[in-house]
C-alpha cells in the first residue's frame, strides 16, 4: 500500500518529515487558495489558470509541482489539515480531484486552535495509530462544498466549521479604511471564521495609504 501525506506549509512538511521518517511520501501546498482562484482539477493547463489570480509567485514551483501529482499511484493519502481555511480548501481540493482513499488528520482535535505547523513533530506523532478512511459519503460532502464554492474577484473565501462562505473585498478595504492598525493587528481582532491571510490585509492597506496620498 502506498501512502503519501500532504500539508499546507513548508513548515508543516518540516515537522511531519520529522514525525514520520525519512522514507515516508510527503507534499505540501503553500497555494492561497483563500485568495487565488479554487482549482477544480489537477494538470499543468488547471495550473496556468490558477496562477494568474496568485497575489505573489514567490511559490510558483511548489504549487506547480503539486498541482501536477499524479495521485492515482497512490493507495491513501493523508492530509493534515486544522478548521483555518486554508487547509480545509486543500483538504476539498483533495476530496474533489484524488481517486485514492483520503485519511484526514484534524490536529485541532488535541491541540485546539493550532495551525498544523504550529504542532511539533512529537505532537503530530499522536495521531498515527488513529488514521481513519474518510467515508465516500463524506468525500463527497467535502468535495461538494468545495465545489459551491465561487469567490468573486477580491472576494476572500472563509469558514465556519466546514462549511465556506465568500467575504467581499469592501469589507476588508471598509475595516482598512476606519482602523489604523497594521495588518497583523487587524488580522487579530477579526473574528475567526473572517480572517483574511496577512499578505491581504497588508495589500488592502497599501492600496487604502496609495488612495490617501
Amino acid at each position: 500500500m502506498k501512502t503519501i501525506h500532504v500539508f499546507d506549509s513548508e513548515k508543516a512538511a518540516g515537522n511531519g518529515r520529522m514525525a514520520l521518517g525519512d522514507d515516508v511520501d510527503i507534499s505540501y501546498c503553500p497555494y492561497q487558495f483563500q485568495i487565488c482562484r479554487l482549482p477544480r482539477k489537477g494538470g499543468i493547463p488547471e495550473w496556468k489558470l490558477c496562477r494568474f489570480t496568485e497575489m505573489n509567485h514567490d511559490n510558483d514551483d511548489i504549487n506547480k509541482k503539486f498541482f501536477t501529482i499524479d495521485w492515482n499511484k497512490y493507495d491513501k493519502i493523508v492530509v493534515w489539515f486544522s478548521t483555518d481555511t486554508n487547509s480545509l480548501l486543500l483538504l476539498g481540493f483533495l476530496c474533489l480531484t484524488a481517486k485514492p482513499d483520503i485519511i484526514p488528520v484534524n490536529v485541532n482535535r488535541l491541540f485546539p486552535k493550532s495551525y498544523v505547523e504550529d504542532v511539533s513533530p512529537d505532537g503530530l506523532q499522536l495521531f498515527v495509530k488513529s488514521f481513519r478512511r474518510m467515508p465516500e459519503f463524506k468525500k463527497k460532502m467535502m468535495a461538494d462544498r468545495y465545489m459551491m464554492v465561487n469567490p468573486s474577484e477580491g472576494g476572500v473565501v472563509t469558514t465556519s466549521g466546514h462549511y465556506f462562505a465568500v467575504i467581499p473585498k469592501s469589507y476588508y478595504q471598509a475595516l482598512a479604511a476606519k482602523t489604523n492598525g497594521n495588518a497583523e493587528e487587524i488580522y487579530r481582532a477579526l473574528p475567526y471564521h473572517k480572517r483574511a491571510p496577512i499578505n491581504y490585509l497588508q495589500a488592502i492597506l497599501q492600496n487604502r495609504t496609495g488612495n490617501q496620498s
